[in-house]
């Protein structure tokens, strides 16, 4: 995943760019409220859930720069931005250990100026903050979501001629058809998804537990691999 980081001076590297000012708090997710459910003992929760945040980063390239310079860079920021538009991880310089989900959304502006070009990028981010590092189990055991908040995570699995079932927690994941050896079972929790090859698996039991804060059990065979980033609210 593509990474893009708010240096302390507001540079966004890689990027040509700074940031002209919105502070990291103002990138936080907005909620909307949930309907309101009535449970069997009378009780009421007014809840909300979170929602995909937007912004619009106004950013500013160095001055001084000839009409020939300024075509220049910005064909080179337009082709930098463009990558962006699959997810890539918004970080921080002083918050190393979190970043947002992002990508880039519409059309990128810029304004044309004596010198310098302003570069108006417009965002969207998902709910919540991850951790910038990856984190990978094989086989069963112990795996911790060191967030505070539950985590979803992406299996693999390699089929070796059975029925492959993965235990989380107290969910059971399970293939209900043989896996053939070779073929790959991919499940993702987040986007309630499980294809085998790249085909939807119309065996799978649509079973899509996340890590919940703090240790999970896993029960599993070595062919089972488990990738995870802790989550944050």
């Amino acid at each position: 995943m593509l990474e893009v980081t708010i240096m302390n001076d507001n540079t966004l590297a890689p990027l040509s760019l700074k940031w002209t000012g919105e502070s990291q708090y103002e990138l936080m997710p907005p909620t909307r409220d949930k309907t309101e459910q009535v449970f069997a003992d009378g009780e009421v929760d007014f809840g909300t859930m979170l929602d995909t945040g937007e912004k619009r980063l106004f950013c500013t390239t160095a001055d001084g720069l000839t009409v020939a310079e300024k075509r220049a860079l910005q064909g080179e920021v337009a082709g930098q931005l463009n990558a962006l538009r699959e997810y890539f991880l918004l970080k921080w310089e002083c918050m190393p250990d979190k970043a947002l989900q992002a990508y880039l959304v519409g059309s990128v502006e810029f304004v044309e100026n004596a010198d310098w070009l302003d570069v108006i990028i417009p965002i969207k981010y998902q709910p919540l903050w991850i951790g910038t590092t990856e984190h990978t189990k094989t086989g069963g055991g112990t795996v911790v979501n060191g967030g505070n908040f539950e985590a979803p995570f992406i299996m693999e699995i390699t089929g070796d001629g059975t029925k492959p079932s993965v235990i989380v927690g107290n969910q059971t994941m399970e293939y209900k058809n043989t896996l053939a050896s070779g073929d790959k079972l991919i499940i993702d929790t987040d986007n309630m998804t499980a294809k085998v090859n790249g085909i939807n698996a119309i065996w799978y039991n649509g079973v899509y537990p996340k890590l919940q804060v703090g240790e999970t059990a896993i029960v599993a065979n070595n062919n089972v691999t488990i990738k995870w980033r802790d989550c944050w609210l």
